[in-house]
């Protein structure tokens, strides 16, 4: 491989990480300083191809790759994401998101095409799960918490009777 396509591939690989944590972006800018960091070179130029190659969406301050480019189940990638996990009414979940990444988090939702889901419902910084029944909420909300504790997010219990109010850190 010659030292140019290597060159690429790692720059590719790195900005697909990067972005792949969720954090906040402000520009082009920023993903160049952060290549240079991990001692990649990178121009503006060679960052946006990357992004337009990967599919990448802006929302707000963070860029979102299409699941169609990732190889992780689709909540897997969505994990990092999500701040509290909050039971409400009897058959709806409440997910708070990081700022701006409620629709990446529900499309990676939607995606997941979970059965006990009737539907979900995005805002800007939080997706609205609506289940059928109670059962069915208690049943998804074991589910968000096994899969965040498998993807690395500690959800703990904050002590609420019912298990109600999940932060995750």
């Amino acid at each position: 491989m010659s030292i140019d396509r290597e060159l690429q591939r790692r720059r590719r690989a790195a900005i697909r990480d990067i972005v792949a944590k969720g954090e906040p972006v402000p520009d082009l800018e920023e993903l160049v300083k952060r290549l240079s960091e991990l001692g990649i070179p990178a121009t503006q130029a060679n960052v946006r191809r990357v992004l337009k190659e990967l599919e990448a969406e802006r929302s707000g301050k963070l860029y979102i790759v299409p699941s169609s480019t990732e190889d992780k189940p689709p909540f897997e990638r969505a994990q990092g994401w999500i701040l509290r996990v909050i039971t409400v009414e009897s058959s709806m979940i409440l997910i708070k998101t990081r700022l701006r990444a409620g629709p990446m988090v529900g499309a990676a939702i939607d995606e997941s095409r979970w059965e006990e889901l009737a539907g979900t419902i995005v805002g800007d910084s939080a997706v609205l799960l609506v289940c059928e029944s109670q059962t069915l909420r208690d049943l998804l909300m074991d589910r968000l918490i096994s899969l965040l504790d498998r993807y690395g997010d500690a959800a703990r219990h904050d002590g609420s009777p019912d298990g109600s109010d999940v932060p995750v850190h």
